[in-house]
């Protein structure tokens, strides 16, 4: 029976390279997942955020179609006037708003819209 050869230096570091090489990858693989999780995480906010700007937009527009049919029923009882029952879409920055007015049932609705997404605002009010 022959004796085995104690390992020398040149066995030791190939056996300490490759548990080196297996470390750095398991850390390269942790931090790729925590990288791929957080840029998901953060396009998912963002894409909730643009949504919900868009819904406020949307909101506002049919406020503002709702102020001009206002203001547009004021100046027609001013002059003598009729309000007209419907305005036409009218853009504003990214989206539009368009109005639509029930003078026998005095109630105004106005619709906007921002990239797909539509809010609507209705007002009833007294004849005059």
């Amino acid at each position: 029976m022959r004796a085995k050869n104690p390992p020398t230096g040149r066995d030791i570091h190939r056996q300490s390279s490759g548990t080196v090489l297996l470390g750095v990858l398991i850390i390269m693989l942790t931090i790729s997942v925590i990288g791929a999780t957080l840029a998901s995480f953060f396009l998912s906010v963002t894409t909730v955020a643009e949504a919900e700007m868009a819904r406020a937009q949307a909101l506002y527009l049919a406020e503002a179609g709702i102020a001009r049919a206002i203001h547009q029923l004021r100046q027609a009882g001013r002059f003598g006037g009729s309000a007209p029952p419907q305005l036409p879409p009218t853009s504003l920055g990214e989206g539009q708003y368009e109005v639509f007015h029930d003078v026998t049932a005095g109630l105004i609705t106005a619709t906007g819209t921002v990239r797909g997404v539509r809010r609507t605002v209705q007002i009833k009010y007294l004849p005059f």
